[in-house]
């Protein structure tokens, strides 16, 4: 069974909070499954892969 891990990075980005969610939520679907995404700082992040 694999471990549990967390990744963390963080990094400055030019746009508004909406632009900047917007950016890596929207249009996605061509290379990633679909995702849940709360949006807020702190939001949980949540997906069934296929």
């Amino acid at each position: 069974m694999a471990k549990e891990f967390k990744i963390v990075h963080e990094t400055e980005v030019d746009g508004t909070p909406q632009q900047t969610f917007d950016a890596a939520t929207q249009g996605t679907s061509g290379w990633m499954w679909p995702m849940e995404i709360e949006p807020k700082l702190g939001g949980a992040v949540g997906s069934a892969a296929p």
